[in-house]
């Protein structure tokens, strides 16, 4: 697949969507992060990493799985619902 394929994101149906790039970003992929053609997604290199992130609602998915993605926190980067900015709300909700 192309890094460049259009892509429309699953979730929200936006087509406000980069591919992520994944390994120690030399200074290519940090202008291009930089200007909002890519989303870093990490030096870990896994097979299940998502390979598209929409800009739009932080979704990120695989090509192949596009239902089973996650939402990033704006807060902390981490997965939405791991993510400690997401306990923190949620026990300030049950105090």
């Amino acid at each position: 697949m192309s890094k460049w394929y259009k892509a429309v994101c699953p979730s929200c149906k936006s087509n406000n969507v980069v591919p992520i790039e994944y390994g120690l970003p030399g200074f290519e992929m940090k202008e291009e992060a930089m200007t909002g053609k890519i989303h870093l997604g990490g030096c870990m290199i896994m097979e299940d990493n998502p390979e598209w992130h929409c800009k739009a609602c932080r979704y990120e998915w695989q090509t192949d799985h596009p239902h089973e993605g996650r939402v990033i926190c704006l807060e902390c980067g981490e997965i939405e619902e791991e993510s400690i900015c997401e306990q923190m709300s949620f026990n300030d909700t049950t105090v």
